[in-house]
């Protein structure tokens, strides 16, 4: 090993472990972890009222679909021909 890799390392290590001692506490972790669930909290919030406006959306399609499917089955002629009046552009 070079005293130069020799070095490099030790002040890797020197780096590492004065991260453990300052940043990666016990208490900064946790402090972490609550930040996390908190984030992820409001965003399933939000995520979640996004997701009601959407089956809200779909759920009114549907309906809307259905009667427009209801009306042409109802307008259809003994021929098996759909009779759609003409628009009154």
């Amino acid at each position: 090993m070079t005293p130069e890799t020799c070095l490099k390392k030790r002040f890797e290590k020197l780096v590492i472990e004065q991260i453990k001692q300052k940043i990666l506490t016990q208490e900064c972790l946790e402090e972490l972890v609550k930040l996390v669930n908190e984030e992820l909290d409001s965003t399933h919030g939000l995520l979640r009222d996004k997701l009601d406006i959407v089956d809200i959306e779909l759920n009114d399609i549907k309906s809307r679909l259905s009667k427009i499917l209801m009306t042409l089955e109802n307008r259809q002629t003994g021929s098996g021909m759909i009779y759609l009046p003409a628009s009154s552009n």
